[in-house]
């Protein structure tokens, strides 16, 4: 068995060799590195260049336009020879022993898809908190098999994010035979969630999912690449991509699982948001178009959204909006910090 860690890229020569170099420390005879780069004008080619001279087992793929990130995503698996892949951002450094830690997950239980959770940190990789995408209670790992009935519905009404339905780029290995399998994907390339069809069709097609409850990923908060496009435009990519992924991976033929990734996205977008966006985004011309989409599309109540902007003109209420949401953030990172400390490890 041999483990892909497949790597789109586009400018980020300043972020890069701390992802490779958070590999190359936990090297092993059974993975790869499979970077595609798209197009970049940065010295990235040089980086890459000594890693594989390095390490060997590094495979380079560089297109001559941007394509985009959905068809950089593509190519890096495509270039790729594993058994299994792992798509890292490429300004994700993974945490000491992720790599053993997967490896052991994939042999004992060969799950078709494996999910993590993700440490948030700053932008300079300051731990903020960890990321926890199911409640397992103190479970260390939880198994599902979606081949059994109402699994798969009941595993995405478990979600606490859009991450655990595989948005997150990094926070998840997949067999390779179970992501080609997943054909009819070219509709979402240029949504931003190719990887997400692929992995919930996989799933939808009667995989298995390995919950590892434990982060082996850093994620640096504030370093979204979508967020160039504008926050409104970033919010609307998010609500056309999941309408969109819960007609086309599930329709009619499964309600449920289409209900159940809309109400993923209501939890992404709760009222408490809407406000804060009301305040920021209230004078931006898109902004109504996504307030009529919260209603129409991800199914919030009108009258909760009417309150959510009313209140979201008062500056006021917006400052203490951001206020109790950075001080909840601060709760949680002190909480994860004493799981951490903790014998069990917060396992």
């Amino acid at each position: 068995m041999k483990l892909s860690i497949c790597i789109p890229t586009h400018n980020r020569a300043e972020f890069l060799p701390a992802t490779l170099e958070s590999i190359a420390a936990q090297w092993t005879d059974d993975i790869e590195i499979a970077v595609s780069d798209n197009a970049s004008t940065d010295h990235t080619a040089a980086i890459v260049e000594s890693y594989r001279a390095r390490l060997g087992r590094v495979r380079w793929s560089r297109a001559d336009t941007n394509r985009g990130a959905d068809a950089n995503y593509l190519k890096a698996v495509e270039i790729s020879t594993g058994e299994y892949c792992w798509i890292l951002g490429s300004d994700d450094p993974i945490a000491p022993g992720a790599i053993a830690q997967l490896l052991d997950v994939l042999r004992r239980a060969a799950p078709t898809i494996t999910l993590f959770n993700r440490t948030l940190c700053t932008r300079n990789l300051v731990t903020v908190r960890e990321d926890r995408y199911l409640d397992v209670g103190g479970a260390a790992r939880r198994r599902f098999e979606f081949s059994r009935p109402g699994e798969l519905e009941a595993y995405l009404e478990s979600a606490r994010s859009m991450c655990a339905t595989f948005s997150y780029l990094s926070s998840m290995a997949f067999r390779r035979d179970a992501w080609d399998a997943a054909t009819g994907f070219e509709p979402f390339v240029g949504s931003a969630y190719v990887h997400s069809y692929k992995l919930l069709m996989a799933s939808a097609a009667g995989g298995s999912l390995e919950y590892l409850n434990r982060s082996l990923v850093l994620c640096r908060l504030g370093n979204d690449a979508f967020r160039d496009l504008g926050l409104a435009r970033r919010v609307l990519l998010d609500l056309d991509g999941y309408v969109r992924l819960a007609a086309a991976c599930f329709g009619d033929a499964r309600p449920r699982c289409r209900e159940a990734l809309l109400a993923v996205l209501r939890h992404e977008y709760p009222l408490g948001r809407v406000l804060r966006y009301q305040g920021v985004l209230g004078g931006d011309p898109q902004w109504p178009q996504i307030v009529r989409r919260l209603t129409s599309d991800v199914g919030h109540p009108r009258w909760a959204i009417l309150l959510a902007t009313l209140f979201g003109r008062s500056r006021l209420i917006v400052n203490f909006s951001f206020w109790w949401r950075d001080r909840q953030a601060r709760r949680e990172g002190r909480r994860d910090a004493a799981r951490r400390a903790s014998p069990a490890g917060g396992a």
